[in-house]
């Protein structure tokens, strides 16, 4: 007889909360040395859910407490019982709209110095300076999966459009110049925290922008010239293609639409 566990409850990825959540108090270090291991941020963009939406705050603060204490026994750093419950309360609502393992690679990133050498007793303050420094750590390879992911769906959009080859090196000239276009530091950063929603509209674009009418595709291009250059570049690209379609039917003979 076989497990009565259903296969995909069997295979489902166990996030750090979940390990976490199932160590007792005995064990929950050696747990968390052996994840932070297997950590990187770009997993935890990709990956890993949201504070806000993974569990209730009294756990998520239950597990944050426990890699403060990992992180004070690692580096041989103390603080008292009521100053940890407090610092993890704060962290819970600094990395509310990240993850658990935002958390343990910041203190990770503390750890081997990364964002200068601690002197002397660790307090609060101290700790809560490291969140922006991270946050900015994030940006940057959020900033660089972003652009990855663009230039894939680059490649994937011209291989899917057919056409002759001087009309590709024009598609290649007018793609070179949009990718030249650069917007505002602050607008170009709204975008990043809403990256899975936007990825999901990016990935099915160029498949959904050929179905666009003529007026549907030019409100669309105007909707998002300021907030996804992504997504606007897609959209000339569809509208290139149209043009260079009409070109080539207006140039073909009447024996040829006969």
């Amino acid at each position: 007889p076989g497990s009565t566990e259903s296969p995909s409850n069997k295979n489902l990825p166990q996030t750090t909360m979940m390990r976490l959540a199932q160590c007792t108090d005995s064990d929950y270090l050696r747990e968390l040395a052996a994840i932070e291991q297997t950590l990187s941020v770009e997993k935890s963009i990709l990956h890993s859910p949201l504070l806000v939406v993974e569990s209730n705050k009294v756990m998520v603060i239950k597990q944050i407490i426990r890699v403060v204490e990992f992180f004070l026994q690692v580096t041989g750093q103390k603080m008292e019982k009521f100053q940890i419950h407090v610092l993890a309360g704060d962290l819970r609502d600094a990395f509310s709209t990240d993850t658990l393992d935002d958390v343990i690679l910041m203190f990770k990133m503390a750890r081997k110095g990364e964002f200068g050498k601690v002197y002397g007793k660790l307090d609060h303050f101290t700790i809560m300076e490291w969140v922006p420094q991270y946050m900015a750590q994030k940006s940057l390879v959020r900033e660089q999966l972003i652009q990855r992911q663009k230039n894939a769906r680059i490649i994937k959009l011209r291989e899917r459009v057919e056409m002759p080859e001087e009309i590709r090196q024009k598609f290649d000239e007018l793609l070179s110049g949009i990718q030249k276009r650069t917007l505002p530091k602050k607008e170009s950063f709204e975008v990043l925290p809403h990256l899975r929603t936007m990825d999901a509209y990016l990935a099915a674009l160029p498949e959904s922008s050929t179905k666009l009418t003529r007026k549907g595709l030019e409100k669309e291009i105007q909707r998002v010239k300021y907030t996804s250059p992504e997504a606007y570049e897609i959209l000339l690209i569809e509208k290139e293609r149209r043009r260079q379609s009409a070109k080539q039917s207006k140039n073909e003979t009447p024996h040829d639409k006969d």
